[in-house]
């Protein structure tokens, strides 16, 4: 079953991202240089394996034919994408060809870190070259590219993970079956829209107050809305009065495994 890998923020500095992102509380490792050195990263790891990716531009145009993510950082900050990751991208890939959908081949990716290690891995995309989602599966052992060490997961608020990401549709039929193609899960239905149950979080599409439509604010179709975090046990996590502009655009909710919703950006 695929698995949330990332959530992609695009930001226009990196090095102011990545203090406001601590000032929050959260452990924020430097990523690297993508391999056509156009953009780099940051990365905010979860004891649960996914993570947030800070990503900007480097300045620099690309230098090679590698996988360009610059178009991703050429907008307002905020949600750009996310990935799924896959243990057999070409079974995954068949599965979706068969479901009707239209991905462009599978493409070679990768960066280096700062302590000189380097990553390999795979991607594909949807034809239509959205990268939300993207779907990727690594070459070089996983724990290089995505840290799973206690001083890299843990968090001084106390989040552990991401247990939820939602999506809102402008066209909810359309997008469900977009997303039960994608995944192949049956979506359990909701009043307000439905879900779709990964091996480790809810990919949740919701449908818009008709008011809301045409808010240009408003992401819509792929590109994640919210997340939702939680951490362990009933304490939520210790967070400080946050905005929108400490998160640079991205939006969140948290919870406790217990608990209802209680706090948003």
């Amino acid at each position: 079953m695929l698995r949330l890998d990332h959530l992609i923020i695009a930001v226009h500095d990196l090095a102011a991202a990545s203090a406001n992102y601590q000032t929050l509380g959260f452990t924020v490792l430097p990523g690297g240089t993508h391999a056509n050195g156009a953009t780099h990263n940051a990365l905010i790891v979860f004891a649960d394996g996914s993570y947030l990716e800070l990503l900007a531009l480097t300045g620099k145009s690309p230098q090679n034919d590698a996988a360009d993510y610059s178009f991703l950082v050429t907008m307002d900050e905020g949600f750009v994408g996310y990935a799924l990751q896959s243990d057999d991208l070409a079974a995954d890939i068949a599965g979706m060809q068969a479901r009707g959908l239209t991905l462009k081949p599978i493409q070679d990716g990768g960066r280096l870190r700062p302590d000189g290690a380097s990553l390999q891995w795979r991607t594909a995309m949807l034809a239509d070259g959205s990268m939300s989602p993207f779907f990727i599966q690594d070459n070089t052992p996983r724990h290089l590219r995505v840290p799973n060490t206690p001083a890299a997961t843990t968090h001084a608020n106390g989040v552990v993970g991401i247990c939820e990401v939602i999506f809102y549709a402008a066209d909810l039929a359309a997008t469900v079956a977009q997303y039960a193609a994608l995944t192949g899960i049956v979506p359990q239905r909701r009043s307000s829209g439905a879900l779709f149950l990964l091996a480790d979080c809810m990919l949740t599409v919701q449908t818009i107050a008709p008011e809301r439509l045409y808010d240009a604010a408003l992401p819509t179709g792929d590109v994640p809305a919210r997340a939702v975090f939680y951490s362990a046990g009933d304490k939520l996590p210790d967070l400080p009065p946050i905005d929108s502009t400490k998160t640079h655009g991205a939006q969140y909710d948290f919870i406790t495994h217990t608990s209802t919703i209680t706090q948003t950006t």
